[in-house]
């Protein structure tokens, strides 16, 4: 009788796991977008992003670079709930 246990078990824990993988082949993916690069090519204000983003009540995200092109030791910058965005 406790084999037949053992192997029920055993045979639920296979049948759950499969419906685990199943329900999590069913979730929608995710997708990301670049909303914003930085870098030598793309962005002369600054570079290197730094630290976490804030996240403002109304959504907007704000950042920091700590380098830059020339005398521009870094920058602030806005990312709005829309994509867009710009130095501050």
């Amino acid at each position: 009788m406790n084999e037949n246990t053992n192997l029920t078990n055993q045979i639920t824990v296979i049948l759950i796991a499969l419906a685990c993988v199943k329900l999590a082949s069913l979730a929608p993916a995710q997708t990301y977008t670049v909303i914003k690069s930085f870098g030598v090519l793309t962005n002369i204000t600054g570079w290197h992003p730094s630290a976490a983003l804030a996240q403002a009540p109304d959504g907007t995200l704000y950042g920091t670079t700590y380098d830059g092109e020339g005398a521009v030791a870094g920058t602030v910058f806005k990312i709005n709930s829309d994509g867009t965005g710009s130095p501050c």
